[in-house]
Order: structure tokens, then sequence, then C-alpha cells
């Protein structure tokens, strides 16, 4: 089975290339589409056997339909909008960013990673190598500083990222997002906070 939650809008799929015997993933993530816009797909000649939180009365009826549409294809509780809204937001991303926008973003975040390790040498280092638009750092301090504080500090510097605690001393997490750092000058922002929380 293949959790593939993240990969619609971050990394160009061929999923026909890929082995699986199920694949999962859904569109409300970088698609931007609204929540429930999942896909199941599995291999042919495997069963789905899923059972919804919530069924209908209609698994007595369409006998020759799998269980999974026979319970949920019923009024009240089938609502077409998560579908219908995928192919509106993926010819939206590609209007708005154009078909090589995932490609673009990688560039951006190396470059932005590269003027970081620049700027503060052995402080950071990249804890995973970046896939399509993310990837997380791992900042060192020269002393204890709490969360709470490096966030503050952050938000002062107006940077955004998600940051959280390791279990190592003087030692925290960022995750950065190409699509907040989409310039040069967010990352030595970034760098600039970064440099005053690792003193």
């Amino acid at each position: 089975m293949v959790d593939g939650a993240q990969a619609f809008g971050q990394v160009q799929l061929a999923l026909d290339e890929l082995r699986f015997d199920y694949y999962i993933g859904n569109f409300h993530k970088w698609v931007g589409a609204i929540r429930a816009s999942s896909i199941l797909i599995a291999k042919k000649g495997f069963p789905v056997e899923y059972r919804g939180l919530v069924v209908g009365r209609g698994d007595d009826f369409q006998v020759d339909r799998p269980l999974i549409i026979r319970e949920t294809n019923w009024i009240g509780l089938h609502d077409p909008v998560a579908v219908l809204s995928v192919p509106f937001c993926i010819e939206e991303n590609n209007r708005l960013f154009g078909l090589d926008a995932m490609d673009t973003c990688a560039i951006g975040l190396k470059e932005g990673l590269n003027c970081l390790q620049e700027v503060l040498g052995d402080k950071i280092e990249i804890e995973n190598t970046p896939i399509a638009s993310m990837t997380t750092i791992i900042v060192r301090q020269s002393r204890e500083v709490s969360i709470a504080s490096v966030r503050n500090r952050l938000s002062q510097h107006q940077c955004w990222a998600s940051v959280w605690p390791i279990e190592a001393p003087n030692k925290f997490r960022l995750r950065l997002c190409h699509y907040h750092y989409n310039e040069l000058s967010d990352y030595v922002r970034l760098s600039d906070a970064l440099l005053e929380i690792a003193r």
C-alpha cells in the first residue's frame, strides 16, 4: 500500500509506472481542493473491502456493484462537491503556476537552503533531501531557548515555519515550504532570525 497523501501537487506522478497494490492520496493538501477529495486506487483484481464510518441503506440494491459503492452511493451520503472541485483546482494551479511549477519550487528551495547554509554554516543541518517544495532542517543553538521564544523571534522577523523540539540538547527542527519562501529575500530574512536564535 502506498500512502501518497501529499504527492499530488508536489511531485510528478506516473501512477501506471508505480508498483503498488493500493494507492491512497488526496487533493486537499497541495492541489487546494476541498476536504474529502481523496482517491483510492486498487490494483486490478485486488478487492476493495473498505467500510465507511457512515453507510446508507442502499447496500441491498445494485448487488452487481462493489460494496463500497452500494453503501455510499445513496441519497444523503453522496456529495459530489469534492469530486467536482478537483479538476477545477488542477486547472487553476496550472494557470497560476504553470506546468513546471513543482520543478521551479524544488530549484528555488535548494537555492534558499544554500543561502541559509552560507550564512549559518554548521549551525544548521539539512535533515532530508528536499522533496518538491518542502524540507526539514535542524538548527543548533549555543544555549537552550524555548520553542515559544523561537516562534516569537521568527514572528518578529515575519518568518513563517513549523517549529518543534527534538530530543537533543539545544536543537530544534524547522520545516520550510517554498510556497511561503519563494524569493531569496525571504531566506535572507529567515537566516537573520535564525542567527539571532542560534547565538
